[in-house]
């Protein structure tokens, strides 16, 4: 690891500024260099830059900074024109870097936004439509191609170490996203989940013909104990040790009347939690327990979508005659 991005100030679209939280101390013991990451409100408008250069931590030993705003894609050149007056107000030698959506690529004005910085980090996960799901190994090859050819300056990829839980309204359109913090709002949800395995795949590619510019990846986000939609640290430091095996899975069966049904993650790694677990049919009665719910034939997934390495989950139940036998499914 080369070095830490930490969240140090938000910009809500109404309200004052948010500072979060940062054990400055933990990130001095690392001896590793540190950029603060400056967090704005793509649906307002952007702030004064005399406001951001505020907001950088005084005192701290800092390498850069990095503004996370979701721009409109339409809204580039105003974003420049902000890039390019923050600069002087900014303390001499911090480096400036920015968050870069792929939607961003289709612009013609993409080049001159990333002359206006240091270095862009290309943001490779999304929930815009939850049916494309978190991350996608193809659209991840066609857009960190895209900007080798497009950006002017060395560039860093960001690649996802979590899952979220995405809320829908009654059209299945996104309503929200989950992620770090739980937004406690009811309607219809999805989990979503990148693997360890998929990732691990993404970066044998990444590191197997680096594209031109590419400069390094950035891992978003750090395990921690309170965060129970990202990755355990072990199935993390596997993938950063380039080490990992595609982890599964698999149901177990206690017997009793009823009997319990039982997935188990044997494995170092995390395991997504299948879709669905399909029931004996000569079964004369079962039901789910824990995320899953009977549909059918079938006990299906309303909650979660991973399992950590080394545990087990009770997931139903049934009540069969002798022989019978439920398999899970995707």
């Amino acid at each position: 690891m080369a070095g830490f991005r930490v969240l140090v100030a938000e910009w809500p679209p109404e309200g004052r500024v948010v500072r979060p939280a940062v054990d400055w101390p933990a990130l001095d013991r690392t001896g590793r260099p540190v950029t603060a990451v400056l967090r704005v409100d793509g649906s307002g408008a952007l702030p004064d830059p005399a406001s951001i250069a505020a907001a950088i931590p005084v005192g701290r030993h800092l390498a850069g900074i990095e503004i996370d705003f979701d721009c409109p894609t339409r809204r580039l050149g105003e974003y420049r024109s902000f890039l390019l007056a923050l600069r002087p107000v900014l303390p001499r030698g911090l480096r400036l870097g920015i968050t870069a959506l792929p939607d961003w690529l289709r612009s013609s004005g993409f080049t001159a936004l990333t002359r206006a910085v240091d270095q862009p980090v290309l943001q490779l996960h999304a929930t815009d439509d939850p049916r494309d799901g978190l991350f996608d190994a193809a659209r991840m090859r066609r857009r960190v191609r895209a900007m080798s050819r497009l950006s002017a300056r060395p560039f860093l990829v960001s690649l996802p170490s979590y899952g979220v839980r995405v809320v829908l309204d009654p059209n299945g359109q996104l309503r929200a996203t989950e992620a770090e913090r739980s937004l406690l709002m009811g309607g219809a949800g999805r989990d979503l989940f990148v693997s360890p395995g998929a990732m691990a795949r993404a970066v044998a590619w990444l590191e197997r013909d680096p594209p031109f510019r590419l400069a390094g990846l950035v891992w978003f986000r750090v395990p921690t104990g309170e965060d129970r939609r990202s990755w355990s640290p072990g199935s993390w430091c596997a993938v950063l040790a380039r080490q990992p095996a595609e982890a599964v899975a698999t149901l177990e069966r206690e017997s009793g009347e009823p009997e319990i049904l039982r997935l188990a993650n044997r494995s170092d790694l995390d395991a997504p939690l299948p879709d669905t677990i399909l029931l004996d049919a000569a079964c004369l009665a079962a039901d789910g327990a824990g995320p899953y719910r009977r549909d059918g034939s079938l006990l299906r997934r309303i909650d979660g979508s991973m399992m950590p390495a080394h545990s087990v989950l009770t997931v139903g139940w049934e009540r069969c005659p002798a022989g019978g036998n439920g398999e899970s499914g995707r």
